[in-house]
């Protein structure tokens, strides 16, 4: 049997499909009732299909395009997907509830006028191919919150010695001081570890920021869930974009 993907196969059966359904369409007028009633049918069960695998294929194209930066002696890096592959827009941003899986905001202004979007990302050669817009407008609350759910692998395993690494690249509509959390579940607590985000970086740079558990009260046999938590200070009327964030986990080097 052929598996998909091998290149020649798929391409003739594509080009055989366009053949019938163009020459459905030049001869529209002359075909019997019944068969443009079947063909309709044939072409709407079919349309979802095409249209997952144009997704799909496009997806895994964006997803290579721009590989996440290596990390030297990384036992495990990601790119939230959110950068990758494309989401829809959402504004108000509801609070508290899952905006895409793994993807929530939190916040306590009353009047929810905050707005998240996803857009096309720069174009440079390691820019993945989407980036995050967070804008918050008038706000009467104390706090907002963007947060990513880690993948399972991103804590499982993770030892006493491990320095988790954020790697962003961000900028800031007004000035503003913001904060990187990363929290660990473990039985009924939570450790978090809270860092601030270099002032330069917030201009248009990149920044890396290290958060070494080793000082951290975690119970490492008990991690259930770990998240990160991207905090600005001051939100009110600002956008915050983030153009990249990759998160990896590395042991500590030895002293």
């Amino acid at each position: 049997m052929t598996r998909a993907g091998s290149g020649l196969f798929d391409t003739l059966m594509l080009r055989r499909l366009r053949r019938r359904l163009d020459a459905v369409t030049r001869a529209a007028d002359s075909v019997h009732p019944a068969t443009l009633r079947r063909l309709l049918r044939e072409v709407r069960a079919t349309r979802p299909q095409l249209d997952a695998a144009e997704h799909a294929a496009d997806s895994a194209l964006m997803r290579r395009a721009a590989p996440p930066p290596p990390i030297t002696g990384a036992h495990w890096s990601w790119r939230p997907p959110f950068w990758t592959q494309p989401m829809g827009h959402h504004i108000p941003a509801p609070r508290g509830e899952e905006i895409e899986p793994g993807l929530k905001i939190f916040h306590d202004c009353p009047l929810g006028l905050i707005a998240l979007t996803q857009r096309r990302g720069r174009g440079g050669r390691q820019d993945p191919p989407f980036a995050l817009d967070l804008e918050t407008y008038a706000f009467e609350g104390h706090f907002v919150s963007l947060v990513l759910d880690l993948p399972e692998a991103g804590w499982q395993g993770t030892s006493g010695r491990d320095i988790f690494e954020l790697a962003l690249r961000l900028e800031t509509e007004r000035a503003s001081p913001i904060f990187a959390r990363l929290n660990i579940r473990h039985g009924p607590n939570t450790e978090a570890l809270l860092r601030h985000v270099p002032a330069e970086t917030a201009g248009n740079g990149a920044a890396r920021i290290a958060f070494d558990i080793a000082g951290a009260q975690i119970d490492i046999g008990r991690i259930e869930g770990a998240w990160l938590d991207l905090i600005p200070e001051d939100p009110a009327m600002n956008r915050l974009t983030l153009h990249d964030l990759t998160l990896a986990r590395r042991p500590r080097a030895e002293a």
